[in-house]
C-alpha cells in the first residue's frame, strides 16, 4: 500500500471513530485537507507555527471530542501566567498572542463541527484572561517629524534615483501612513498625479525565503490614499530620475514598474526600509546641529505618527483616520491611538472655558 492510500485509510479510520482522534492527529489532517487549500500561504505558515509550538505541546494528546471549555480556560490561564515560551522570552504570553492562539484553535474546532466530528466549538464559550499588557503606541511628535523631514531633504534632494527613492519612501510612510508591505508593493500605475492619490491594492511579504505579492488581508486595506501636493511633486521628480536610471541600465534593468527598487530594478528588499530608517535616525542624532533628539523607533512608528498627529489635530474625525490607515473599523483606530484621543479630550475643557466664560473664575 502506498503512502497516499495509507493516509486515506488513516483519515477514514478517524472519520469512523472521532473519539480515537487526538488533537495532534486532527491538526495534521486539518492543515492538509483544509488549511492548505483555504488559507493564504502567509496565514498557513503562521497557523502551522502556532499549532506546533503553542497548542500541540499542551493539548496534542487529548481527544478532540474530550476537549471542553474548561480545559481551554485552564490552558489559556496557564499560558498567560507561566513561563512556557519557546521564543526565548520570559514570562507569560501577551494578550495579543493569546488572541492569535485562540483564533487558530477556534478555526480548527469550527471545521471539526462542520465535519461533524464534534458537536460544539469549545472556544465559543471561553473568555481570555483580562488584558494587563496594554502598551502605549510609540511615535514621534510633530516637531520631531518636521526636523527629520528637513534632514531628509538636506541629504537626498540632489541625489541620484537610487538614493532619492529614500526621500520618497519615508515621505509616503509619514504622510500616507502605509505599512511596510504596502510601500514595497507600490507600482507606478498606482500613482495618480491628477487626483494626488496612490492606490493600495497589494503588499509584498517574504515567505520561506522568497517574496510573495498578494492582496491585503482585509477589504478595508484596499484603499486610495491622498498625499499632499508637495509630496506628489517629489514623487514626479523621482519618477523622472528612475526613468533616466532605467535607460542607463539598458539590458541590466530587470524591473517591473516598482516604485522602490534594488539596483537592477527589481523590488526593494523587504528588510531595507527598516534598516535604512534606523541608520538615518542614528545619522540624524549624530549631527552637531541637531537640537531635537529622535528616539530610535521602528519603521512602523511612522504609521503611528501619521495617525496620532491627525487625531490630535482635532481636525480629522476618527472614521476618516481609520479609512486612511486601512482599519476595518473605527474601534481598532480608537483602541490603538487612545493616547491621542485623551489629549483631545483634555483640550475640550479649555475650549468650553473659552466659550462659556464662567463668572467669578478669576482668583
Amino acid at each position: 500500500m502506498n503512502n497516499q492510500s495509507t493516509n486515506l485509510s488513516i483519515q477514514l479510520q478517524f472519520l469512523k471513530d472521532p473519539t480515537c482522534m487526538t488533537l495532534s492527529d486532527y491538526a495534521e489532517q486539518w492543515l492538509t485537507i483544509y488549511a492548505a487549500k483555504h488559507l493564504e500561504r502567509t496565514s498557513y505558515i503562521r497557523y502551522e507555527q502556532v499549532i506546533h509550538y503553542n497548542i500541540l505541546p499542551y493539548l496534542g494528546d487529548m481527544s478532540i471530542s474530550e476537549i471542553k471549555p474548561y480545559h481551554l480556560e485552564c490552558f489559556f490561564s496557564t499560558l498567560s501566567e507561566q513561563d512556557l515560551r519557546y521564543d526565548g522570552h520570559t514570562g507569560g504570553y501577551s494578550h495579543g498572542t493569546l488572541c492569535k492562539i485562540k483564533t487558530v484553535l477556534s478555526s480548527m474546532f469550527s471545521t471539526a463541527v462542520q465535519w461533524e466530528l464534534i458537536e460544539h466549538n469549545p472556544c465559543s464559550k471561553i473568555k481570555l484572561p483580562k488584558r494587563t499588557d496594554i502598551k502605549s503606541i510609540k511615535c514621534y511628535t510633530a516637531e520631531q517629524m518636521k526636523s527629520f523631514i528637513e534632514f531628509l531633504y538636506d541629504i537626498y534632494s540632489c541625489s541620484n534615483a537610487m538614493q532619492y527613492q529614500y526621500l520618497v519612501l519615508y515621505l509616503i510612510a509619514i504622510y500616507g501612513g502605509l505599512r511596510r508591505g504596502e510601500l514595497l508593493g507600490l507600482t507606478w500605475e498606482k500613482v495618480d498625479y491628477t487626483t494626488g492619490t496612490i492606490y493600495i491594492n497589494q503588499t509584498i511579504n517574504r515567505v520561506d525565503g522568497s517574496y510573495l505579492i498578494k492582496s491585503p488581508k482585509t477589504k478595508s486595506s484596499v484603499r486610495i490614499v491622498t498625499l499632499p501636493l508637495s509630496v506628489m511633486n517629489i514623487l514626479r521628480i523621482y519618477q523622472i530620475k528612475q526613468d533616466n536610471y532605467r535607460i542607463q541600465m539598458a539590458d541590466g534593468w530587470q524591473g517591473n514598474n516598482w516604485l522602490f527598487i534594488q539596483k537592477n530594478g527589481t523590488n526593494m528588499s523587504i528588510g531595507t526600509p527598516y534598516a535604512k530608517f534606523r541608520q538615518l535616525i542614528k545619522l540624524y542624532n549624530q549631527q552637531t546641529n541637531a537640537t531635537i533628539y529622535l528616539p530610535e523607533l521602528g519603521l512602523h512608528s511612522l504609521r503611528h505618527t501619521n495617525a496620532s498627529l491627525l487625531i490630535s489635530s482635532n481636525l480629522v474625525d476618527a472614521q476618516t483616520v481609520a479609512h486612511k490607515l486601512g482599519h476595518s473599523n473605527v474601534t481598532t483606530t480608537m483602541k490603538y491611538y487612545i493616547h491621542a484621543y485623551e489629549e483631545n479630550e483634555r483640550k475640550t475643557a479649555a475650549v468650553l472655558e473659552e466659550v462659556l466664560h464662567l463668572p467669578g473664575s478669576n482668583i
